[in-house]
């Protein structure tokens, strides 16, 4: 996986220091994802890592001139409020309405570091892409009876897989869609 991914970035974006950041963004995505599926948690270390690494190059590639490729600095630093409160938002209705937690505080974190690469406006897209694939995956589990209605599915794979897709492909996806819908 990890060597079809550091392809995937050199197909995008050759040698270069954007090259490395998102080799690291990808690497750290991969980390996250395998802990949690395996573990079910997502350690600080690795979520800090992303959030710390995200808003520097987001301010490294702005001052070289503004780089398109992350969110600039201040919707980076929105990104990272934005994704660590909404979905902190949407476990506390969880919580009220269920009397059950519905997401792990790892999650938040995560979604703040995603925020602090992809920037503010994409959190909601990667909520939306995460819920989905983690619903299929989900629907495909119980279906085959591999997991009962109540037991937890670790989240920040989809997230991490959203996060990921949107890097690369954010813009055609966006294109596509306001070409359909709009």
């Amino acid at each position: 996986m990890t060597a079809l991914l550091t392809l995937h970035a050199f197909w995008h974006f050759n040698l270069g220091y954007d090259f490395i950041a998102i080799l690291l963004f990808c690497y750290l995505l991969i980390s996250i994802a395998v802990i949690d599926f395996n573990h079910k948690i997502v350690p600080d270390s690795l979520s800090f890592s992303l959030i710390l690494s995200g808003i520097t190059f987001s301010i490294i590639f702005y001052l070289q001139g503004g780089k398109d490729i992350l969110a600039e600095p201040i919707s980076s630093i929105l990104g990272i409020l934005f994704g660590y409160f909404l979905p902190f938002v949407i476990y506390r209705f969880h919580l009220l309405y269920t009397g059950k937690e519905g997401m792990g505080h790892g999650d938040f974190k995560l979604l703040a570091g995603l925020g602090a690469w992809l920037g503010w406006k994409m959190i909601p897209i990667v909520l939306f892409f995460a819920a989905i694939t983690g619903l299929i995956y989900a629907f495909f589990l119980i279906t085959f009876k591999k997991i009962e209605n109540d037991r937890l599915i670790p989240f920040a794979p989809f997230l991490s897989l959203a996060g990921w897709v949107l890097m690369f492909y954010a813009e055609r996806i966006m294109d596509v869609y306001i070409n359909t819908f709009i």
